[in-house]
């Protein structure tokens, strides 16, 4: 019993006589109607991941400015002249790495914070522009 699909006569007449001609319906297979059909994939992580830099961002400019009001509240009156001695001294001593230590936990922190602030504005903004696809009353 065959299971080839039924073509029509004269596309195959057309085919052997050496004309070009388009694949007939019945032979072409279903994947170019399932890829049509699929429904482009949302970007959500768009939202958490800019999230995550934001927090790194924070974090890059902030900690050493809260690193040296630290040391400089937490240290004996006469051992920093002012807050550029207490930077010098900490890069001199300690290197550039000095100005970050304890980072860790606020970078957690503020990666997870601004991720989960970012992502539902990110959706918000996806379901929006969604909506005005798909009713046609764009914003123009």
């Amino acid at each position: 019993m065959s299971t080839a699909p039924a073509v029509k006569d004269d596309a195959v007449d057309k085919h052997h006589h050496g004309s070009p001609t388009s694949v007939p319906p019945q032979l072409t297979s279903n994947t170019d109607q399932i890829e049509s059909q699929k429904a482009p994939a949302p970007a959500n992580y768009k939202g958490f991941v800019a999230g995550i830099f934001s927090g790194f961002a924070k974090l890059s400019v902030g900690h050493p400015f809260d690193t040296i009001k630290v040391r400089l509240q937490t240290s004996q009156h006469s051992h920093f002249k002012g807050p550029l001695d207490c930077v010098l001294q900490t890069v001199r001593n300690e290197g550039f790495r000095g100005l970050y230590k304890g980072a860790t936990p606020p970078l957690v922190g503020w990666m997870f914070m601004d991720s989960l602030y970012v992502f539902p504005s990110g959706n918000s903004h996806s379901a929006l522009n969604m909506n005005e696809l798909t009713s046609g009353n764009g914003l123009d």
